[in-house]
């Protein structure tokens, strides 16, 4: 074994407490100035309410459901952009 091997931290895919998941989120956010400006209840309220004509993976599951195909990017920038304010 080497010991860039023998120093490798054990992945645990298990769910973090709450308590450890909110002090990891504090620490990231601190770092991240931008995230102090994110509500997370405000976003998921505001996500939840979205209709699903602006909801691009309902769109992707609609055309897979409709024949088979997707979006190619050239597609997905230009419904995007039909859905947006820009």
């Amino acid at each position: 074994m080497s010991e860039a091997e023998f120093n490798r931290p054990e992945i645990d895919f298990g769910k973090l407490p709450e308590s450890v998941f909110m002090q990891e989120r504090a620490d990231v956010l601190c770092q991240w100035p931008t995230g102090s400006e994110v509500n997370l209840e405000e976003s998921f309220l505001f996500h939840q309410a979205l209709p699903d004509h602006k909801i691009f993976s309902k769109k992707l599951q609609d055309a897979k459901k409709e024949g088979g195909r997707s979006f190619n990017h050239v597609q997905a920038y230009r419904w995007l952009k039909t859905i947006s304010n820009c």
